[in-house]
């Protein structure tokens, strides 16, 4: 790690460029100005701010307050310094499209470059109940279309999730998992489906729905005939928090 104090801003542009070519991630705090150019065009007066520049090239500027930032670049950006006229100039060009960020610092105070190493596994905390929740109150997360008609639905020697029918009046078995989907849950929604084909429907689809599968589990789910959604905790979380919970409680009258 590299830490530079009041540093010079003719020194900054060599310090950046040796960051980001090492693929580290750059911290810089100092009074900038700020032009954004590309679907509209904004302008950022003087101000103290947080630039920060991580390996794979994203941008994002902070402001003192707040936590969202009040530009960024996604990955892939190509990253341009330069010294000119007494200041330090960094500018962000995205690849595919024609947006550009401009970051004018005539102070800085802190500068950082550092080798960061992340290998964590992130993970959401929620249960399948969030799940099945946040698919009732907008069933169109699993498909356009789909009306939820019973849950915890007695299913043979087990319990659907849930069950449903879509747009074309097609009943649709839903199985729900909070983690990533392995053939187990296949063969669980397989058992579900087939209980209702010998119960006299004819149309059932069968859909198993999760944040992540298994490879093997996909390629069991299209040799069945069966489907899969991929779904976002996160968004489910969400979409929780939102909503009313007596309004929730309305949906099971």
């Amino acid at each position: 790690m590299r830490v530079e104090l009041k540093p010079a801003l003719k020194e900054v542009t060599q310090f950046v460029r040796e960051g980001l070519n090492r693929k580290e991630v750059v911290i810089i705090i100092g009074n900038c100005e700020v032009r954004y150019e590309g679907r509209a065009y904004s302008r950022l007066s003087s101000g103290t701010r947080i630039l920060i520049i991580k390996e794979d090239r994203a941008l994002i500027l902070h402001r003192p307050k707040g936590f969202e930032p009040v530009n960024w670049q996604p990955s892939g950006s190509i990253i341009v310094t330069d010294y000119k006229g007494g200041k330090f100039i960094l500018r962000s060009f995205r690849r595919k499209v024609s947006e550009t960020i401009e970051v004018t610092f005539d102070r800085v105070d802190l500068i950082v470059s550092a080798r960061m190493l992340d290998e964590g596994e992130f993970l959401m905390y929620g249960n399948e109940e969030d799940l099945k929740r946040a698919i009732l109150i907008k069933p169109d997360l699993i498909e356009e279309g789909l009306r939820v008609i019973f849950e915890e639905r007695r299913s043979g020697s087990g319990y659907a999730d849930l069950c449903c029918l879509d747009a074309k009046g097609r009943l649709v078995i839903v199985e729900l998992k909070k983690e990533r989907a392995n053939r187990e849950a296949v063969i669980q929604l397989l058992k579900y489906v087939n209980y209702y084909k010998k119960n006299g429907s004819k149309a059932v689809r069968g859909i198993l729905v999760s944040p992540s599968i298994s490879k093997g589990a996909l390629k069991l789910l299209k040799e069945l005939g069966l489907e899969y959604r991929k779904i976002n905790l996160r968004k489910c979380l969400s979409i929780l928090k939102k909503f009313d919970s007596n309004a929730y409680w309305s949906l099971l009258r």
